[in-house]
């Protein structure tokens, strides 16, 4: 009869800990190897600058970005892989939805007078267009990997 009960026991362990490995991976998640991306960000034919890229899994769950980028003065952008990426950057292969960041201090541009430069720090503001600030509502997408890719803040 011992020898019985630890058959048992070793078939329920066994079974369980399948479980458990399988089932480590159905978070929703794609933990794949991270791709390139490349592109330029415009609004029009002038390129946009200085401004955060964040890229969301577009079938993924609610939650923090999968990566962000600032784009260069040229408005080009580039989330590389291998030895040239710092660690964690890049995007597992994908559809993603990106939303746009663009922080001006109100004192930058029409900016009043009378507001002393020691009062503190004003807040800064997302200058973005309103559609593009939010995942659920940025008509901009892109596929991952992805090179030469063009964001345009104006369709």
């Amino acid at each position: 009869m011992p020898r019985r009960l630890t058959r048992s026991v070793r078939l329920a362990s066994l079974l369980a800990g399948l479980a458990l490995a399988t089932g480590a991976g159905c978070s929703g998640e794609s933990h794949s190897a991270p791709v390139p991306l490349t592109g330029k960000l415009v609004e029009g034919t002038d390129p946009r600058g200085g401004v955060r890229l964040s890229f969301w899994k577009a079938d993924g769950p609610v939650g923090g970005a999968s990566a962000s980028v600032i784009t260069g003065p040229d408005g080009t952008f580039s989330l590389p892989v291998g030895p040239e990426a710092a660690p964690g950057v890049g995007l597992p292969a994908g559809q993603y939805k990106v939303t746009v960041e663009r922080f001006m201090s109100p004192l930058s541009a029409g900016a009043d007078p009378d507001v002393k430069q020691n009062e503190g720090a004003p807040p800064l503001r997302n200058i973005a267009p309103e559609q593009f600030q939010n995942r659920t509502t940025t008509p901009l997408s892109v596929t991952a990997p992805g090179e030469g890719v063009l964001l345009d803040l104006s369709a």
